[in-house]
């Protein structure tokens, strides 16, 4: 971990997906609620199959996650344990998108679901 903080993260996010902007401005400051609206971006991206996108999305939480301050990386292992959704249904394919997930995400991720008791990604 290093010394990333919210404001980069934000400035980052805005750059490659501006249309988050909106969302970011109506959560009054709050870095929890901020990264609660990029890892639905990121869902939609995953459900909506936007290889790109998604890649992109994954690639900037594992940055922050990787060298955030504790707040962030606290904020996203979290999230991406326990929000994200990698797991195909009949209608949505989201299985491929777990290859982008880094492996400290992957291992963290792992951990969670054994702990609860979940199977598969």
């Amino acid at each position: 971990m290093s010394n990333l903080h919210r404001s980069e993260f934000l400035n980052e996010v805005k750059k490659f997906f501006p249309e988050v902007t909106d969302k970011f401005n109506q959560q009054d400051g709050l870095l929890s609620f901020e990264v609660d609206v990029f890892v639905q971006f990121t869902q939609n991206q995953i459900d909506s199959s936007s290889l790109e996108q998604t890649k992109l999305a994954l690639i900037l939480l594992d940055k922050y996650y990787q060298n955030g301050n504790k707040a962030l990386h606290e904020l996203i292992r979290n999230a991406v344990c326990e929000d994200l959704n990698f797991s195909d249904t009949n209608n949505t394919k989201r299985a491929w998108a777990y290859s982008f997930l880094s492996a400290q995400l992957k291992t963290e991720r792992n951990s969670w679901l054994k702990f609860m008791g979940y199977s598969g990604v």
